[in-house]
């Protein structure tokens, strides 16, 4: 396929990961990215941390709150000064899945299950440490080469620095007194250093801190080559991934500044919408489980791909995300064949992911490209 359209859902780090390899692995590729919450900063993606004002942090933060931002507070019978994280509200910046008003999430196992929605995801809101995963932490079946390869990647499309203030003098101090105490305990070729920070060091000593934005990279550089493939949607919740048998044709979504709902046709659909939002959609798309023993994660003739934005589309999904009812957050309208109906929009947006917990899964029309 020489000049493939790919549709994305979620604009966090690895549905821009996607769109930044694809586009730059694929000359003739168009990519179009829908993302349901608005987009923060002028530049897209950008972490909220670089703001400086704190009225304007605030009012970003507020922003990606879904259903507990700006007026709908008020409706769920949220206090307009409470700011209390963990009670009525989630962290800033984020919202309860599980808020209590029309088309919320219930989950018993996981109430506080929190999200943002918002251009740039989690990635807006991260804290930008990147401790790379060592031993148990890594995953068992990718090939140490093939992992070295990928965590070489990731880094480069985070920006990340490995001395970020090692000149601070009380940081050496407590690197001394940790290295004291513990030192003698870690394996080989491990001690104690710096925290690995993604963004890029300024030269009055400060840090501009890294969001999706830097992984999007020249995709949002005016002017570009790679820019002029590639458009970021948002307020653009995505309803449903629609199908011709087995295979994506497109998506539909809303538009949630007219309300209007249009079919997007694509060639390949890849969800990054995070650890609940994916599988909702996916569940909304009729794209589920087998009842049977044994059975693959998707029904065959979907893809899934795998976390973290390494370049690998067609990596085989094996983290599971807890199991939401039927009717919570999507309310999906069942049919009495079993078959999935349109998922009803709601106010909240429905996807977006976290850095470290969003999955990813791509599902392709026909054939590779």
């Amino acid at each position: 396929m020489s000049q493939p359209i790919i549709a994305i859902v979620g604009s966090g780090p690895i549905g821009s990961a996607y769109a930044r390899v694809l586009i730059e692995q694929h000359p003739g590729a168009r990519v179009v990215m829908f993302e349901a919450g608005p987009q923060l900063t002028g530049i897209p993606g950008e972490s909220v941390r670089n703001i400086q004002d704190p009225e304007a942090k605030a009012q970003a933060r507020e922003k990606s709150q879904g259903p507990q931002a700006g007026a709908y507070r008020a409706a769920l019978g949220i206090p307009e000064a409470t700011v209390t994280e963990g009670m009525f509200t989630a962290r800033q910046g984020t919202h309860l899945l599980d808020f209590g008003g029309p088309g919320s999430a219930h989950a018993p196992s996981f109430p506080a299950a929190a999200a943002a929605t918002n251009v740039g995801g989690q990635g807006a809101h991260w804290t930008c440490a990147t401790p790379e995963p060592a031993f148990s932490e890594k995953i068992p079946f990718i090939p140490e080469e093939e992992w070295e390869s990928l965590m070489a990647q990731a880094k480069g499309l985070l920006h990340v620095q490995g001395e970020a203030f090692a000149d601070s003098a009380v940081g050496g101090a407590i690197r001394s007194l940790l290295d004291e105490e513990f030192g003698a305990e870690l394996p080989d070729g491990y001690g104690v250093g710096t925290l690995p920070v993604a963004g890029d060091p300024q030269e009055d000593g400060s840090m501009r801190w890294a969001g999706a934005d830097v992984v999007l990279g020249p995709l949002i550089e005016p002017r570009s080559e790679q820019a002029s493939r590639f458009e970021l949607r948002d307020l653009s919740l995505v309803l449903r991934i629609e199908l011709e048998g087995q295979r994506a044709t497109g998506v539909s979504y809303k538009d949630l500044r007219t309300g209007q709902i249009s079919f997007f046709a694509a060639d390949a659909v890849v969800v990054a919408a995070d650890a609940f939002r994916s599988p909702q959609l996916l569940w909304a798309s009729g794209i589920r489980h087998r009842a049977r023993p044994g059975s693959r994660t998707c029904p065959p003739g979907v893809e899934p791909g795998g976390p973290g934005g390494g370049g690998q589309p067609h990596s085989v999904l094996r983290t599971r995300a807890p199991v939401l009812r039927a009717g919570d957050v999507f309310r999906i309208h069942s049919l009495s064949d079993g078959s999935a109906g349109r998922a009803r929009e709601q106010p909240m947006g429905l996807r977006q992911h976290g850095l470290r917990h969003a999955q990813a899964a791509a599902v392709r029309r026909r054939g590779k490209f």
